[in-house]
């Protein structure tokens, strides 16, 4: 494959599959100009092989590479220390530990798993297609303002197996309602 062709880009439009069909038929008649297009339906199978023959996968635009903090491992081992320091059962006779069923110095009740999962208004707006690999995958495009925003799910679910937080979903922006409270 050509590399100074389209379909390698830097930092161009997001490219699509339809994008990359619609390519492929053009190159298609440019190489093959006497051979009807029909013969060739550029099929899903097709498309799947393709993308795995030159490692391309469908990727998250990002405007550049993620990277780890300078200091990533201090807060790595600061968090350990806690949760070593904390995660020691306390001097207590066997009955109190079997009753209570401590997790270290933690109750039950007082461990809990918070989980916030985006809620885009728009599903799957971009996303673009781009060689395996590559920690950076930006795209010059206007974007409208739907995609930018979304809703917040919020679930806590305790150790102990009682719900004491209900599921809540966050709408973020400023709104009439929270304008007129003020």
């Amino acid at each position: 494959m050509n590399t100074t062709s389209p379909l390698f880009r830097t930092c161009t439009r997001s490219y699509p599959s339809i994008r990359f069909r619609l390519h492929s038929q053009f190159e298609f008649h440019t190489m093959y100009p006497d051979i009807d297009s029909t013969l060739f339906p550029f099929s899903n199978g097709w498309f799947r092989g393709f993308l795995s023959r030159y490692k391309i996968s469908l990727r998250s635009i990002t405007n550049k590479a993620q990277k780890l903090p300078a200091n990533y491992q201090i807060l790595i081992l600061n968090w350990l220390r806690f949760n070593c320091r904390n995660s020691q059962p306390c001097p207590a006779n066997f009955w109190e530990v079997a009753v209570d069923h401590p997790v270290g110095r933690y109750e039950l009740a007082n461990i809990c798993n918070l989980d916030e999962t985006p809620i885009p208004f728009e599903y799957l707006q971009g996303k673009t297609y781009n060689k395996e690999g590559e920690k950076t995958v930006c795209v010059k495009e206007t974007r409208s303002e739907w995609d930018k925003r979304q809703a917040t799910l919020v679930l806590c679910i305790f150790a102990d197996g009682i719900p004491q937080v209900p599921p809540m979903v966050i709408f973020h922006g400023t709104g009439v309602r929270l304008q007129a409270e003020r």
